[in-house]
């Protein structure tokens, strides 16, 4: 299977990974208030996994073009079951900090499944791997959340525990199907040190751009994540239920245009137009989101932003992994990775300032912003 097609050996393991970790995330906020934690604690647990993730992404990424990205993988996915286990085994806060670390650390290895999609397509078809690895996201955050909210029912430890075993299945499936996709002649041959590697990164005026792109898409996205269940509830008086089905509509959508529309798109417009168009798009509809009035408009406002949305991250991936050369795959994709995660830690934080203090409709208006500022930076450039 390997032999034949390692796109979809990638997809099935980032996808295994995903699932797992959307599992867990919608029982945390309650796990941890169940210990005693604070809302400021709750957010520690939160940040805590992006900040492992922005430390360790370009350094695992580098990692993998030195020594292969299988063993990383495999490596990374052992982690996992350990920060799993640990998410159900804890019964103090310390503990569930430690497991979201740990969790933090594996999720870094995105930037190596990237890296593995850029190693197995041409420049012409990098969009389309790309977007399979969004699509994997797509069905993690589709799929995990329902099995988590029904396990937690049970016990707030369950969802952990089912998780780890995932991640144990996902690391059994890796040892036997998961190919090594880096030749052993294209190894090593990057000798800079982290930080002279990361520097060289964005010393690239056009990888810059790329890695700059991706920062702000994030920054403007994370403000809605932190806040959308709070406008909803506040402006519409809906139910954790309800949205919860919005979530699941976000990863559905997400997921069919990433997996099956992004290839044939990206080769009808380019990469570089269909991230101008899904910019333009993602921004109408974060300012849009701030008006609504009805569960109707929510939800029809709701689908243009995962439109817009899911053609933003895979053509960002695309054009800053075609921007580096192959020996630094790995550690150009994770300084992007490292780069979304400090984004995912600043921009909870600037959107829970603004739906306090600047009005609930604040965030998605904040976030149109940081979008048209993103898209004018690329049509400039």
């Amino acid at each position: 299977m390997s032999k034949r097609s390692p796109q979809s050996v990638v997809f099935l393991t980032v996808c295994m990974d995903l699932i797992g970790f959307g599992i867990v995330i919608p029982l945390l906020p309650f796990y941890a208030l169940h210990m005693g934690a604070s809302g400021f604690q709750v957010g520690l647990l939160i940040s805590i996994y992006s900040l492992m993730q922005f430390i360790f992404a370009p350094l695992i990424g580098r990692l993998s073009d030195r020594i292969g990205r299988r063993p990383v993988m495999l490596a990374t996915i052992s982690l996992n079951i350990i920060g799993y286990t640990l998410f159900g085994w804890a019964k103090t806060l310390p503990l569930l900090l430690l497991s979201r670390a740990i969790s933090g650390l594996s999720g870094a290895n995105i930037s190596v499944a990237q890296a593995c999609m850029a190693d197995v397509t041409t420049p012409e078809n990098r969009a389309k791997g790309m977007g399979m690895v969004g699509a994997a996201f797509g069905i993690g955050f589709t799929i995990g959340p329902a099995i988590g909210g029904l396990l937690g029912k049970f016990s707030y430890s369950l969802p952990g525990y089912f998780a780890a075993l995932l991640c144990l299945i996902n690391f059994l499936m890796a040892i036997f199907i998961l190919p090594e996709t880096l030749p052993p002649e294209k190894r090593g041959q990057q000798r800079l040190g982290r930080w002279a590697t990361f520097v060289k990164t964005i010393g690239h005026r056009e990888t810059a751009l790329y890695i700059f792109l991706f920062f702000m898409m994030t920054l403007a996205f994370s403000q809605v994540e932190a806040t959308f269940s709070l406008f909803a509830k506040k402006r519409l008086d809906m139910t954790v239920t309800q949205v919860g089905y919005i979530f699941t509509l976000i990863g559905i959508i997400v997921g069919l245009i990433q997996g099956t529309a992004i290839g044939p798109l990206s080769k009808r417009f380019g990469e570089r137009r269909l991230l101008m168009i899904g910019m333009f798009s993602l921004s109408a509809a974060l300012a849009l989101m701030s008006q609504v009035l009805s569960i109707s408009q929510l939800v029809a406002v709701t689908c243009f932003m995962a439109v817009g949305n899911a053609l933003n991250q895979p053509s960002i991936m695309s054009l800053l992994s075609r921007s580096a050369t192959s020996d630094v795959q790995g550690g150009t994709l994770g300084a992007g990775q490292s780069a979304s995660a400090l984004a995912r830690i600043l921009g909870p934080m600037i959107g829970g300032l603004c739906f306090d203090h600047l009005g609930i409709g604040a965030p998605f208006l904040t976030a149109a912003a940081l979008v048209m500022v993103a898209w004018g930076t690329l049509v400039s450039n």
